[in-house]
C-alpha cells in the first residue's frame, strides 16, 4: 500500500476535525482544523512530515490562545435566548373565560387557550388584557395589564 501523500493527509484531518466541530455545539477543536488547515500549507512547501507536525502544534496553540479569549467575550456579550416556558413569561394574553376570585379561567395565548388563574387569587374578567406573570405546570398565572381592570 503505497504512503498517503502529506497534503491529503492534513486536508483530511483538516476536514475531519471540521466535521466534529461543525457536530459538537461549541468550540471544541476549531484551532485544531485550522492548524490543521496551517500544516496543509506548509506541506505544500516543506517534504519534512517533522516540519509539517510542528507547524500543526504551533499553529493550533497560536489559534487556541489568540482567538478563544475573542469566542469567549463574545459568547458572554449575548443574553440566552428564552425557550420554553421562559418563552411565555411576559407576553400578552387575553381572558377568554372570566377567571373568579381565587379560581381558574381560561386565555389566550397565541392561538392557543391555556388554563389561567390570577395573581393574588383576584377576579378578572372575560376579555381583559393580561401578562403572564409564570407558568405553572399548564396554568398561566396572569395580571391584568392595568390595575383598574380587575
Amino acid at each position: 500500500m503505497p504512503p498517503i501523500d502529506p497534503p491529503i493527509l492534513w486536508l483530511v484531518v483538516a476536514v475531519l476535525l471540521g466535521i466534529v466541530e461543525a457536530a459538537s455545539p461549541m468550540l471544541v477543536c476549531i484551532w485544531f482544523c485550522l492548524g490543521a488547515a496551517c500544516a496543509f500549507v506548509a506541506s505544500l512547501f516543506v517534504d519534512s512530515l517533522l516540519v509539517q507536525a510542528i507547524v500543526f502544534v504551533v499553529a493550533s496553540l497560536a489559534m487556541l490562545l489568540a482567538l478563544r479569549p475573542f469566542f469567549r467575550r463574545r459568547s458572554t456579550l449575548r443574553e440566552p435566548a428564552a425557550t420554553d416556558v421562559d418563552a411565555i413569561v411576559g407576553r400578552q394574553v387575553t381572558v377568554t373565560q372570566a377567571i373568579p376570585e381565587g379560581g381558574q379561567g381560561r386565555a389566550l395565548l397565541g392561538d392557543t387557550t391555556w388554563n389561567a388563574r390570577a395573581t393574588q387569587g383576584a377576579a378578572v374578567a372575560s376579555g381583559t388584557r393580561c401578562v403572564v406573570a409564570e407558568v405553572s405546570g399548564t396554568c398561566l398565572v396572569v395580571r391584568p395589564e392595568r390595575a383598574d381592570a380587575a
